[in-house]
C-alpha cells in the first residue's frame, strides 16, 4: 500500500476489486475518488480566459494551477465519458456539440464536474469511459502506456521530471502489481466486450 503526499493511501488491491465487479460503474467511480480525495473548488480553466477565447480574443486559455498537483494527482473531467479532451481548447471549440452552447461547454470545466485521480485510477476512468464508448480509447491508451512505462519497464526514477516524480510515486506499485494490472485491464475489457455492458449513469449533470 502507497500514500501520496496529501496523506491518501493507494491500495492496488482495491483496484483489482473493482476490475472483478461486474456491478461496478464509471459513476461509481467518479463518487468513490469524490469521497477520497478533496472536492475541487475551482474550474479548469479560468471563467474569463475562457470567455474571451471564444470571443477571439486570446488564443490560448488559462488553467487552474491545482496544489493537489504537488501530490502526484490529476483533476480528471467527469463530462470525458460524453466529450473527449475537455482540457484541450482545440478539441473544445472542434466539438459543435460543445460550440454551439451558450457557455461553449464551460458547464463542463466546473469544480462538480472535476475529480482528482492517481495515474492508476485515471487510466481505470478512461477504461470506463472506452468500454462504454470505444472510439474514446486515446485516454486509456495514453494513461496505461505510462504505467507500462513507469512500473513495468523498470524507469529510472531519478530521471523523471520533478513533476513527473510526484505522479510517479503517488500511485507506485511494484512490477509484478502493474503485470497483475495489465492482465485484470484485459480480462476485463474482454468480459465487458462479451456482455456488452454499458454504464446509464447521470454524469455529466
Amino acid at each position: 500500500m502507497n500514500e501520496n503526499n496529501s496523506g491518501k493511501k493507494f491500495d492496488i488491491k482495491k483496484i483489482f476489486c473493482i476490475l472483478k465487479c461486474n456491478s461496478f460503474t464509471y459513476c461509481d467511480l467518479v463518487k468513490c475518488l469524490k469521497y477520497k480525495y478533496e472536492v475541487v473548488t475551482d474550474p479548469y480553466f479560468k471563467a474569463d480566459s475562457y470567455k474571451n477565447y471564444f470571443s477571439r480574443k486570446n488564443k490560448k486559455i488559462k488553467h487552474q494551477k491545482y496544489e493537489q498537483s504537488k501530490n502526484g494527482l490529476y483533476v480528471h473531467h467527469v463530462a470525458e465519458n460524453m466529450f473527449q479532451d475537455l482540457c484541450k481548447e482545440k478539441a473544445i471549440a472542434d466539438n459543435p456539440c460543445l460550440s454551439c452552447l451558450p457557455d461553449h461547454g464551460f458547464r463542463y470545466q466546473m469544480p462538480d464536474q472535476l475529480v482528482y485521480c492517481n495515474l492508476v485510477e485515471h487510466a481505470l476512468l478512461h477504461l470506463f469511459i472506452m468500454i462504454n464508448n470505444p472510439n474514446y480509447y486515446k485516454g486509456y491508451e495514453s494513461l496505461n502506456g505510462k504505467i507500462k512505462k513507469w512500473y513495468i519497464d523498470d524507469i529510472d526514477e531519478n530521471k523523471l521530471k520533478p513533476n513527473e516524480r510526484c505522479f510517479y510515486n503517488a500511485s507506485k506499485i511494484s512490477k509484478e502489481e502493474a503485470q497483475t494490472l495489465e492482465e485484470e485491464f484485459c480480462e476485463f475489457i474482454n468480459r465487458k466486450e462479451q456482455n456488452k455492458t454499458v454504464c446509464h449513469c447521470n454524469y455529466p449533470k
